[in-house]
């Protein structure tokens, strides 16, 4: 009995609530309310055009310490264990253990290195 007597209570809240929107819709002007709400479609991003935009940005700025750790992430998911290999030799022969730790004057022969052992 007493789960009746609940679900009463929530129907007459219910109600209330359908009474209460029907009021706030009669009080607005008709000409103002929108049946469809019409979004504009979402711009395609191609990969190619953001690839392109990014080689832009590279060559127009510095190379930051950011970037190289992020080509380096890139080199580290796509390259076999020989170029790993080289990629150490190449740190070594830079004066660097890491990649975080290299210079910057060697910055551009770094990235150089792994762009080209990318797309090989």
């Amino acid at each position: 009995m007493a789960i009746l007597e609940d679900i009463f209570e929530e129907l007459k809240l219910l109600n209330k609530n359908l009474r209460v929107l029907n009021t706030e819709l009669s009080t607005v002007d008709s000409s103002i309310v929108q049946e469809k709400v019409k979004e504009a479609p979402m711009p395609k991003e191609e990969t190619a055009q953001l690839e392109t935009i990014e080689e832009v940005k590279e060559t127009s700025t510095d190379l930051t310490k950011d970037y190289i750790l992020s080509v380096g992430k890139e080199f580290l998911k796509k390259a076999d264990t020989s170029d790993k290999k080289e990629f150490r030799n190449k740190l070594n022969e830079l004066g660097a253990d890491k990649l975080s730790t290299i210079k910057e004057e060697h910055y551009e022969k770094i990235v150089d290195f792994m762009k080209a052992r990318i797309n090989a």
